[in-house]
């Protein structure tokens, strides 16, 4: 497989290019986007975090001049949100974080998630969808709808991609994980749904305690939504499960797998359409990364 370089950081003034996500529209336009930083770790005073994002219009094989995506100032008396016990540091540094798509299938528009940091440290979980493979974007904050007048101090979505349920009862709801962090500091897992193709947002109740990265999908027999969290420096999976397609999620389990300490991939059904109750329909695959190590994991 020959690589293809879409942009050098060196060049384009960044120290950083880093957590790429990538969709493919319904009219196979390729969208690559990426977090850049002009510094750090460890991130200095003046480090502003940018997206940025490229177009594929041959399969990958070529692409166009990158271009930066517009940092969008929230409305006046906008819900804000902040919190010191951010587990990744990046997020305490001003700008636009941790992209990550999700394609609707029925209508075909793309959703772009991430979050903004304010200059004051202010998070918010914003949304952004183009309806023309990123000729143009329409951005909304969905910070409040997602913490909905619960005890929630802020909400960020970890990097990823979202999904979208296929079939079942609850076939067209879109989806994506988020993390939501309680005045105590814990932060938990929630699934990110939409039922009207993204005009109004909701989250499940949340699980998990300390969780550092969440992914979601639906099994491949369409009858659950499974929950992979990992939490923070552990070697430790925890795993939900839900039967009302993400409304809510049963107490998670826990798998030693000492070869992971960071997710970097979604979740991914092996065996899409698998009959429902048979083994195959909750195998599910990930990929993980230990000490720059990166590894490919089926769960049975």
């Amino acid at each position: 497989m020959a690589k293809v370089l879409v942009a050098q950081h060196e060049t384009q003034g960044f120290a950083q290019m880093r957590y790429p996500a990538i969709v493919r529209s319904c009219s196979r336009t390729l969208i690559l986007m990426w977090e850049a930083l002009p510094s750090g770790p460890p991130f200095s005073a003046q480090a502003r975090a940018s997206l940025y994002f490229s177009r594929s219009f041959d399969g990958g094989h070529s692409w166009e001049q990158p271009q930066a995506f517009p940092e969008v100032k929230l409305p006046t008396g906008q819900p804000k949100h902040s919190c010191t016990s951010c587990s990744e540091d990046n997020l305490k540094v001003p700008g636009l974080h941790n992209p990550s798509f999700l394609l609707d299938h029925v209508t075909g528009r793309v959703f772009c998630f991430y979050t903004h940091t304010s200059d004051s440290g202010e998070l918010s979980l914003q949304v952004s969808s183009t309806d023309d493979d990123g000729e143009s974007w329409t951005h909304r904050d969905i910070t409040s709808m997602i913490i909905a007048g619960r005890d929630f101090e802020m909400a960020w979505v970890p990097r990823g991609r979202g999904t979208q349920l296929m079939g079942g009862t609850w076939s067209q709801r879109l989806a994506h994980a988020g993390v939501v962090v309680t005045p105590s500091g814990e932060r938990r897992a929630v699934f990110i749904g939409s039922d009207d193709q993204g005009v109004s947002w909701w989250s499940s109740q949340p699980v998990g305690t300390h969780v550092d990265h969440c992914s979601v999908m639906q099994s491949s027999d369409q009858e659950k939504v499974w929950m992979l969290m990992k939490e923070c420096s552990s070697a430790e999976k925890l795993w939900a499960v839900s039967t009302d397609g993400g409304r809510s999620f049963s107490q998670p389990n826990r798998e030693v797998d000492s070869e992971l300490i960071d997710l970097v991939s979604p979740l991914e059904p092996v065996f899409p359409g698998a009959a429902a109750g048979s083994a195959h329909a909750s195998v599910v695959s990930y990929v993980g990364e230990k000490n720059g190590t990166v590894r490919g994991t089926v769960r049975p």
